[in-house]
């Protein structure tokens, strides 16, 4: 009887959503792509959509952005079985902001969408074959709006710092960016992604030059004596790409686990933001020193390690659930593939236990599937 009323929710979700069988509507893309048009209206701002929206969509539904976008019609689903949330698609508003914004609140043909969430990308961003294109960075900012709708609001009030990837903050922050870092890592890895962006993770090239620069702004910071060389005095002109760079590559490798070694004499000096700087933008070496847990925590780029290979585990995707389980996400089991199924079990856990930091949803995770104890 639970499983027939599960399904008539669905079923209600489904003609609200889509428009009921034979009738006229269909169902809404996963994706709608918007303009910004420079006006506000009652506080919020008139979005319109872009005539050339396909250009974009061509490309954010395909590879892991594609993927996310199915999770996240899944999620918008569970939703209104629920709490009777209309189900909404995927907004992208392609804006003059610079950056990357989850954000919520918008006016579309006249109608406000007080609480629907949008994704505000700068419309001359790079839209794949570069590190922080739009089709590593869209699902990122996506996975911000899933976890918000899922968990609820991050605490505020705990870093008094800009984050960074390899920043240690505090652990809501690091769970937060360090959650959606992941999908830079895995949108790269992604088969489906377009060529361009596969090749990424082989261009040798680019990993070598952010470390050069890297390892410049080491030997800067370690430096006995320099009148503040250039590479320090350039820091926000190359380390925003270098940064995208180590999103992926040092992700991989744990980098961010490890401390990056700090000379005595920093420490003991007049000048410790050096020893600062050395300690939250430098990667560590895999040979070196572990940091202790609780500053893995409150490092995104250890969370972000975490979870790529969380859920690239092959234990984890092929451990599969009851046929109950995936119908509130309005899927059925034999439709899910292995990484979306990893995803799912994630999203259901973060719901219920409204975790906040990544310890918890480990934790509650072991609990409510305690036969994947070991995995990961």
């Amino acid at each position: 009887m639970r499983h027939l009323c599960i399904l008539s929710v669905l079923a209600l979700a489904a003609s609200q959503a889509f428009g009921a069988p034979g009738s006229d509507t269909t169902e809404p893309p996963l994706l709608v792509v918007l303009n910004d048009t420079g006006m506000q209206r009652e506080g919020l701002p008139v979005l319109a959509p872009a005539p050339d929206g396909r250009r974009w969509a061509g490309v954010l539904e395909r590879g892991f952005s594609g993927r996310l976008l199915a999770l996240y019609r899944c999620v918008q689903t569970r939703r209104f079985a629920r709490d009777g949330t209309p189900v909404e698609p995927a907004y992208l508003a392609l804006t003059a902001n610079q950056g990357g914004f989850p954000r919520y609140g918008f006016f579309l043909d006249g109608t406000a969408k007080r609480e629907v969430a949008y994704i505000d990308l700068h419309r001359k961003s790079h839209l794949s074959g570069r590190f922080g294109a739009m089709d590593q960075i869209f699902p990122h900012e996506l996975m911000h709006v899933i976890v918000r709708q899922l968990a609820g609001e991050m605490p505020q009030g705990g870093a008094n710092q800009v984050h960074a990837i390899g920043v240690r903050t505090d652990r809501c922050t690091a769970f937060n960016e360090g959650f959606a870092e992941t999908a830079q890592v895995l949108a790269v890895d992604d088969p489906g992604g377009t060529t361009e962006t596969r090749a990424l993770a082989a261009e040798q090239e680019l990993a070598e030059s952010a470390e050069a620069s890297v390892a410049r702004y080491r030997r800067a910071l370690t430096a006995r004596w320099a009148p503040v060389p250039r590479i320090r005095m350039t820091f926000p002109l190359w380390f925003s790409q270098t940064e995208q760079v180590l999103r992926y590559h040092a992700v991989k490798a744990n980098r961010f686990a490890f401390e990056s070694p700090l000379p005595p004499r920093l420490l003991q000096g007049t000048d410790v933001y050096r020893a600062y700087l050395l300690d939250n933008v430098v990667p560590g070496d895999l040979s070196g020193v572990r940091k202790a847990p609780g500053m893995m925590l409150a490092t995104e780029g250890v969370i972000a390690a975490l979870f790529s290979r969380w859920v690239a585990d092959q234990r984890i995707q092929s451990s599969y659930r009851e046929e109950s389980f995936y119908a509130p996400f309005g899927v059925k089991l034999k439709d899910v593939a292995p990484l979306e199924n990893a995803y799912l079990k994630l999203f259901h856990v973060l719901e219920r236990a409204k975790a906040s930091v990544a310890a918890a949803l480990w934790r509650s995770y072991l609990g409510e599937f305690p036969e994947e104890a070991g995995c990961g």
